[in-house]
């Protein structure tokens, strides 16, 4: 499937909980992907895995090294805005939600790409 704008797609549809072809994806891994990727990433499906990518690197404090326990943001304004219109519950835990929700299902581990210009995560479908 060709990359699609996270704008253009809901989530749910793509990872196929309507009809047709279903990848297995536990709930709260979606959720955590789809919530912090929304605002100007590219989301793609491709057979047995989804992909996210984000042509902007970590910002601040976050680093290869780090991005999955700092957290800082480009727009804090807007992060608070997402958290007080209920997108966000608490800063810094979607990446080990979406983890531990993989492993709970048996799915691969997320694959997390990040370097200097860009981020990816690639989820995998249970085998």
């Amino acid at each position: 499937m060709a990359p699609v704008s996270a704008d253009d797609v809901d989530l749910a549809d793509l990872l196929g909980t309507q009809e047709g072809p279903t990848l297995e994806f536990k709930s709260t891994a979606k959720r955590e992907g789809g919530r912090g990727d929304a605002i100007g990433k590219a989301v793609c499906a491709i057979e047995d895995r989804i992909e996210v990518t984000n042509p902007g690197g970590p910002f601040g404090q976050v680093r290869a090294d780090n991005f999955d326990r700092v957290t800082d943001y480009r727009n804090p304004s807007l992060a608070a805005a997402m958290k007080g219109l209920g997108y966000v519950n608490r800063f810094g835990r979607g990446v080990g939600r979406v983890r531990k929700a993989l492993e709970n299902n048996g799915n691969p581990a997320a694959e997390f790409q990040v370097d200097d210009v860009s981020w990816a995560v690639v989820i995998r479908s249970a085998a």
